[in-house]
């Protein structure tokens, strides 16, 4: 199995440190390919690093992980927003986030998390390698004559 490209994009190194070292001890389908801690950095990720998956903290500086996802036009990757705050769900779930987890976080709650994700990434895929042919042939329905 290919591992699941992964950044992490938190402000607070302590955050990504620990993030970091769960992942590696827990997440063996995780492939740890860029961080950053700030927008313009985490843009600039994405573009080099193409990632499956991000772990997204909200509070990002003076902005946020949804001013990010709003200067992406089009989305190649799932989010998992990691945060200390939780008035911000519903606002992830219009964003399309997989999921929304709470610091400290929960390891059992993360792999879980991870788990899902790989999942979604990989039957994205497998639509993109093998999408579903469509069918020329018609059925044709017997019609109700009075």
């Amino acid at each position: 199995m290919n591992k699941i490209r992964t950044l992490l994009v938190d402000d607070e190194p302590i955050s990504t440190k620990h993030l970091t070292a769960l992942l590696t001890k827990y997440c063996e389908s995780i492939e740890i390919v860029a961080k950053a801690s700030n927008v313009d950095d985490a843009l600039e990720a994405i573009l080099i690093s193409k990632p499956d998956l991000i772990f997204l903290d909200i509070e990002l500086g003076g902005e946020t992980g949804f001013d990010l996802l709003k200067k992406i036009e089009i989305k190649k990757f799932e989010v998992i927003f990691v945060t200390a705050h939780n008035q911000f769900g519903i606002e992830a779930i219009k964003a399309h986030a997989l999921d929304y987890i709470l610091k400290p976080i929960n390891k059992v709650e993360l792999i879980l998390s991870v788990e899902a994700a790989v999942s979604a990434i990989q039957l994205k895929k497998q639509k993109v390698i093998h999408p579903v042919e469509h069918r020329s042939n018609r059925i044709s329905l017997p019609t109700l004559e009075g």
